[in-house]
């Protein structure tokens, strides 16, 4: 049963939690209207063997990272408090949630668990999400049976924790009680279906319900069974095609690499499903290329192939934010990783926000303009 408690009983919870160095993280979520800080992560390091807090904070699409030592970290988070409806604080055995009403009156939840200890060494060349020891690294080939990525597996390994590293950032905020729901479209062998899960389900300590969907039933069968290894129950995989499956909730979407229009009908699924977040890579952009018709503007580039394959690319990931933005999403669109590892590397992130922007005009002209008779998006949302 929860417990009724004001805002200095938890910050008293929290002091001691640092005082008896059982701290391990604090996250501040689900921001007041007033906040200019849309959220706040916040976990124990090892600094030159000094403790630590390090603070994650997410602002205007930026992540800043603060370190204080525990003293000052404790005033910081007297100054965050009252930005946040929802604050979570784990240690070593217990899971601590405050939710705050609009008279600043707590509701205080504790439950006992033994919450994951990561690694607070600070002193590495790089501090990862996704550790070296996860044991999907291992059951997938990318690192051996004593907890080391393989050479051939760094590639890999770094891709996962720059998508868990975006993931973290831009993850909707949950009630704990319910199971976040997942869908990854075209999930191929599935690497970064088990490192969300398991960065949700065993790092976040969040209940969560992922499904991988591909046309391959080898690969398939062979991903059902690393996850039935490994225990986890929640994560799932079924051979199908996206368009025949029927979705009754989704909260985040994740599609990388879903070939031409199979990006867009995994767009439409996951608008007409309410997803509260989609993450896409899109790849072989051939639909509007087969409708494009060029105009003398874009004819004088388009006589170069690699011109003209980059900027049809480029137009169908153009048109395809503001057919988002146009539904209540903010898009945004960037590099994923370096060309270096692959070429497609172009990465379309859209939080549901509720503004809905009339972009059809924008739409039109760009069509217009490059002789673009239809953008198959369209037709399905």
């Amino acid at each position: 049963m929860p417990t009724f408690a004001n805002i200095e009983t938890f910050t008293n919870l929290l002091s001691s939690a640092l005082d008896e160095g059982i701290f391990i993280s604090i996250h501040y979520s689900n921001k007041r209207s007033f906040s200019t800080i849309d959220k706040i992560q916040c976990r124990f390091l090892e600094i030159k063997n000094a403790p630590q807090i390090s603070s994650s904070i997410f602002q205007n699409d930026q992540n800043y990272i603060k370190n204080d030592p525990p003293k000052a970290f404790l005033n910081n988070h007297k100054e965050w408090l009252p930005l946040f409806k929802q604050i979570i604080l784990k240690t070593n055995s217990e899971t601590i949630q405050l939710l705050v009403n609009k008279k600043q009156k707590g509701t205080l939840k504790i439950s006992t668990q033994k919450n994951e200890v990561i690694n607070p060494n600070h002193n590495r060349s790089k501090n990862y999400i996704i550790n070296e020891d996860a044991p999907f690294l291992h059951s997938l080939g990318i690192s051996s049976s004593n907890g080391k990525v393989k050479e051939k597996g760094y590639k890999k390994f770094r891709q996962i924790n720059k998508f868990v590293e975006i993931l973290e950032a831009h993850l909707p905020d949950e009630d704990p009680k319910d199971p976040m729901q997942i869908y990854d479209f075209g999930c191929g062998k599935a690497y970064l279906s088990f490192a969300a899960y398991y960065y949700i389900n065993t790092v976040q300590k969040q209940k969560v319900n992922l499904l991988g969907i591909d046309l391959k039933s080898k690969v398939i069968d062979q991903v059902n069974q690393v996850a039935t290894n490994l225990g986890y129950d929640t994560l799932r995989f079924e051979v199908g095609d996206i368009t025949k499956f029927q979705i009754q909730k989704m909260d985040v979407m994740i599609a990388l690499h879903a070939c031409d229009i199979a990006t867009d009908i995994a767009i439409a699924k996951a608008i007409t499903s309410n997803a509260k977040l989609i993450i896409m890579a899109p790849c072989c952009h051939k639909q509007v290329r087969k409708s494009l018709t060029p105009s003398p503007v874009s004819s004088t580039i388009f006589k170069h192939g690699i011109l003209e394959e980059r900027m049809i690319a480029n137009i169908t990931d153009g048109i395809r934010g503001l057919i988002l933005e146009s539904k209540g999403y903010k898009v945004k669109i960037f590099e994923f990783i370096s060309s270096e590892h692959t070429s497609k590397n172009v990465m379309i992130l859209a939080e549901y926000t509720g503004l809905i922007k009339n972009t059809q005009d924008d739409i039109n002209q760009l069509k217009s303009t490059f002789g673009i008779k239809n953008h198959y998006l369209e037709s399905l949302v």
